[in-house]
């Protein structure tokens, strides 16, 4: 019985000394353009078997974490990983480490068994008339549907971080960049039949032609409200500037406290 005793004190002491060494990693996991909670994201250690996932506020907390620099990778369906290096633990430390992450418009194609490449029309989450568009390139030529399907995402506007005012604005720009990328696809299977057509092909050209324009158009609308966006953030900075300018004296001064310890940190 007392060996029993001396055991379960030392396993004890044991797992109280490995708790003492390790520390806790927590944070919540959002959507990068709509900052909503990811839930049930998979958050893990990288090379130390230590993972959870994230509840329904997109909180997670990663107990027993082991002292020294580790690496956390976040996963989430329908969005592309993310990873935060070099975290330095300490021991008994808590480390808050919050993610971000990207939607990914048109999802996580599946992979063609025995092959590299991913293959769109597996999946789901393609747009209707995009998945149409590359279904028909795909008759007409095989080898050019794989290298616009490698090219898939990389061609797709970027959405812009923190750019949306609500969730409206950011589901019409993601219908605009659909639109886009159904046009571009348009042009590229016009072209293809251009090609191969022994007759019509003054039609097709005509057709071709007036793609073109809705796609330069419709490019034209987003550069717009790019630029537009951008002048409205350079008149914020320039008056940010003037009140820095007029308060330039003071703005030195709380600096100054702050270096020699005597006032709050001042974000300048």
């Amino acid at each position: 019985m007392n060996s029993l005793i001396k055991l379960a004190l030392m396993l004890m002491i044991s797992s109280m000394a490995i708790f003492a060494q390790s520390g806790i990693i927590k944070g919540k996991v959002t959507d990068r353009n709509t900052n909503e909670p990811v839930v049930g994201a998979t958050v893990e250690v990288f090379k130390h078997n230590i993972s959870t996932t994230t509840d329904e506020n997109g909180n997670y907390i990663l107990k027993t974490v082991p002292e020294g620099f580790v690496d956390v990778y976040v996963s989430a369906s329908g969005y592309k990983k993310n990873r935060k290096r070099y975290i330095n633990m300490d021991k008994g430390e808590t480390e808050v480490v919050d993610f971000e992450l990207n939607n990914n418009l048109l999802g996580n194609y599946p992979r063609v068994l025995g092959s590299a490449e991913f293959d769109p029309l597996m999946s789901n989450n393609l747009n209707e008339k995009v998945h149409k568009e590359l279904e028909l390139i795909k008759e007409l030529d095989e080898e050019k549907y794989r290298n616009l399907s490698s090219d898939i995402n990389i061609r797709i506007p970027a959405l812009r971080r923190g750019a949306y005012s609500s969730i409206t604005s950011f589901t019409e720009e993601m219908e605009t960049n659909y639109k886009i990328r159904e046009l571009e696809l348009r042009t590229e299977r016009l072209a293809l039949e251009y090609k191969k057509s022994k007759k019509d092909k003054a039609k097709t050209k005509q057709e071709l032609t007036k793609v073109l324009k809705q796609l330069f158009e419709l490019k034209e609308e987003v550069k717009s409200t790019e630029v537009k966006n951008l002048e409205e953030e350079l008149a914020k900075l320039k008056e940010a500037l003037k009140i820095r300018s007029k308060n330039k004296d003071k703005i030195i001064d709380n600096r100054l406290e702050e270096l020699i310890g005597a006032g709050e940190y001042l974000d300048w």
